[in-house]
């Protein structure tokens, strides 16, 4: 990620502090949404790219009709549209699921947004942030058939890694990844065989170790891509999520993570938790590229584990609980790059009742943060929270399933006189 911030997200109103979460106490700034003609924009999901706010999703027209949508907009500025090109008769109604960025050039996952998961024709989506997407579809899609997949998030770095889970003819089959060294074609790859029979894993999130630097000269981003030669090669990518193992009282859920050197193979780690309680990570990111940080829920709130050059996780830090009937979640995750951000981590995350930002200068200690709401917006299945990063901006937007309002904010500095 880059320095400065860009949030998208679903949030709680401020509680226990005297002024907006601004530097030098500047209030935010309401910002105009995408316009979406006579329809609505519903947005899925958000990257920076080329130091372009991107966002992805679809317009719904009033008679419901979806049509895939990309939007951009430069730090500071406002949403503007950038064409979309289907090439599928599926793909004029598709929605653009989920967004990565490498090396500049943008992947997008597109599906029918209310077709059965085991019969979605799910197609590749490729461009440049501020030219729009085309649809790339191909013969016998990784994510489709036999081994079909849903597929969730998916990262930029070394190319593109797509995490998601198996659907079997029983139910889910266990954790799925696909890679893809230019966004073009994906493959599926292995993370591991499942523990044992009563065991399910779960891939919730990836992120590249060592971010993405350039594109050869000899190798345009439109063939390959490939990795800057002064950076490290070990290891490039970390995938979590977790292990669900069924037992004689329940189910049990335990946190897991995996890494890669190349994308393709992928080797299990280890992630500390309590045998007594239930945990999974459901973001990861990467501090300057090297220091990998993921959240999570762990027990009745949530926690925070750090991974070390070693390889080895440790957790590093709890916070929050876990309130009401709604289901808790972490739904984004994001990093500055010191020495320029003194704070490193925020978190979005829902308790179940509420939501709001939590943010923590080295994943030990967590404070929530204050957000431009007067009252605090409930949890629901419809809310949506992005968080990414850009140069000298702070966005927020909440999503609600009928409309999301948007706020932005100069330079972020998560300082002790404004967080609460």
């Amino acid at each position: 990620m880059r320095v400065f911030w860009l949030v998208m997200v679903t949030l709680v109103g401020a509680t226990g502090c005297g002024r907006p979460y601004m530097e030098r106490g500047r209030p935010w700034l309401d910002q105009q949404p995408p316009e979406a003609g006579d329809g609505r924009p519903v947005i899925a999901d958000l990257v920076v790219c080329d130091k372009a706010f991107v966002a992805v999703g679809s317009t719904r027209s009033p008679t419901g009709a979806t049509h895939p949508a990309v939007w951009y907009a430069e730090p500071g500025g406002r949403w503007t549209s950038a064409p979309t090109r289907p090439v599928s008769a599926a793909g004029q109604g598709h929605q653009l699921t989920a967004v990565g960025c490498s090396g500049g050039r943008v992947a997008a996952i597109g599906m029918d947004p209310d077709g059965a998961a085991d019969r979605q024709q799910v197609t590749v989506w490729r461009g440049a942030p501020r030219s729009g997407l085309t649809e790339t579809p191909t013969a016998g899609s990784p994510f489709n058939g036999a081994n079909a997949a849903h597929p969730g998030r998916i990262a930029g770095g070394h190319g593109f890694v797509v995490t998601g889970n198996r659907l079997g003819s029983s139910g889910p089959a266990g954790a799925g990844a696909w890679f893809s060294a230019d966004g073009a074609t994906f493959t599926p790859v292995d993370l591991a065989s499942q523990p044992d029979r009563e065991a399910t894993t779960w891939a919730a999130d990836a992120a590249a170790i060592v971010p993405f630097v350039a594109w050869s000269a000899s190798s345009p981003p439109t063939t390959a891509a490939v990795p800057d030669p002064a950076a490290p090669v070990t290891p490039r990518w970390l995938i979590v999520g977790s292990t669900v193992r069924r037992t004689a009282a329940g189910t049990r859920s335990r946190a897991q993570a995996w890494s890669s050197t190349d994308g393709r193979q992928w080797t299990a780690e280890d992630v500390p938790a309590a045998d007594a309680e239930d945990s999974f990570i459901e973001r990861v990111v990467v501090l300057a590229g090297k220091r990998p940080l993921a959240v999570g829920r762990a027990g009745a709130g949530f926690a925070a584990w750090e991974r070390d050059t070693t390889g080895a996780w440790r957790m590093a830090g709890r916070f929050g609980q876990v309130r009401g009937s709604g289901t808790p979640v972490v739904a984004a995750l994001t990093t500055g790059d010191p020495p320029v951000q003194p704070a490193t981590f925020v978190a979005a995350v829902c308790d179940g009742e509420s939501c709001g930002l939590w943010s923590s200068s080295h994943g030990s200690s967590w404070r929530q943060t204050l957000m431009p709401t007067a009252t605090a917006i409930a949890a629901g299945p419809r809310l949506r929270m992005f968080l990414a990063a850009s140069v000298s901006r702070l966005m927020l937007c909440v999503e609600d399933g009928e409309r999301f309002r948007t706020w932005q904010a100069s330079r972020v500095c998560y300082t002790d006189e404004l967080v609460c």
